[in-house]
């Protein structure tokens, strides 16, 4: 997505077999090349985590633990990031958070002026060849990548020119004698080779402006995920097949559904703006 358009991005694996995260801890800290990235930290309990309930809920399931027990768990939080990709003279003004528990790791990217995940993948394929050298019973379980974007119109017509309307399933409700108030869609796919499944959300509503006009908001949400029966069935080995999994798996499929969402008037436009 472009810069404007792509508001966060949200990396999280999931998984098993962790002896002591605290010790990870103290073992990632020391390691310059990695924890030098990051310029403050804080622990905290799962319960102040950045992402919403319902994800808690999801890994707490997926683990049979009882929620409110794994709310309480520990949570390394690691903020105020720099990160330069390759040739860049500066540090990439997007906001990255890291928050490490014994059961899962969640990257989160505020877009800022967002570029692309190069620099971001560096980072993880390194953080995750390291955590599983500390420990070697440990299982990744789920590894996925969330991202979510959108812009606001002044009317449907312009709404047409930047995303495909039967992607987000917008026709015109003048024909149905009435005016857009709301309309989302969800959908649930897994790419036909079997390699990531997707969560795929797409809405439009109008909002009242202040000069009394009324405005559209298009929202994407697109969520792609490799989980335990994928990396089961597929035979993947980690860390070795994570870069592969995270890149070339599941976000180039992202990349690919987000292609879809967009008019070619739109990519033709943007064609230098639009990153992975």
């Amino acid at each position: 997505m472009r810069a404007n358009m792509l508001k966060k991005v949200l990396i999280r694996i999931d998984y098993s077999g962790v002896t002591d995260i605290n010790e990870w801890i103290k073992e990632f800290k020391a390691n310059a090349d990695l924890s030098s990235h990051f310029c403050k930290y804080r622990k905290e309990v799962q319960n102040q985590a950045s992402f919403n309930i319902s994800n808690m809920e999801e890994i707490a399931q997926s683990r049979s633990i009882p929620l409110k027990a794994f709310q309480s768990e520990p949570l390394h939080r690691f903020s105020e990031a720099s990160f330069r990709g390759e040739g860049e003279e500066t540090d990439r003004e997007d906001k990255v958070m890291m928050e490490v528990t014994g059961l899962f790791m969640a990257f989160t990217i505020d877009c800022i002026n967002y570029k692309n995940m190069d620099v971001y993948i560096d980072f993880l394929c390194k953080y995750i060849q390291a955590f599983i050298s500390n420990d070697r019973f440990i299982d990744i379980q789920r590894i996925g990548i969330r991202k979510v974007g959108g812009d606001v119109f002044r009317n449907l017509d312009e709404f047409a020119e930047t995303f495909e309307t039967n992607i987000f399933a917008t026709p015109d409700v003048a024909n149905l004698n009435g005016l857009l108030i709301d309309r989302e869609y969800h959908d649930r796919i897994i790419k036909s080779d079997g390699t990531v499944k997707v969560n795929f959300s797409r809405r439009c509503r109008a909002i009242p402006a202040d000069n009394g006009s009324v405005v559209y908001q298009a929202l994407l949400d697109i969520d792609g995920y490799v989980d335990n029966g994928i990396i089961q069935n597929k035979g993947y080995k980690f860390p070795g097949d994570f870069e592969n999994v995270l890149k070339e798996k599941i976000n180039d499929y992202l990349f690919d559904l987000y292609k879809l969402s967009v008019t070619e008037q739109y990519l033709s436009n943007n064609g230098e703006e639009i990153q992975d």
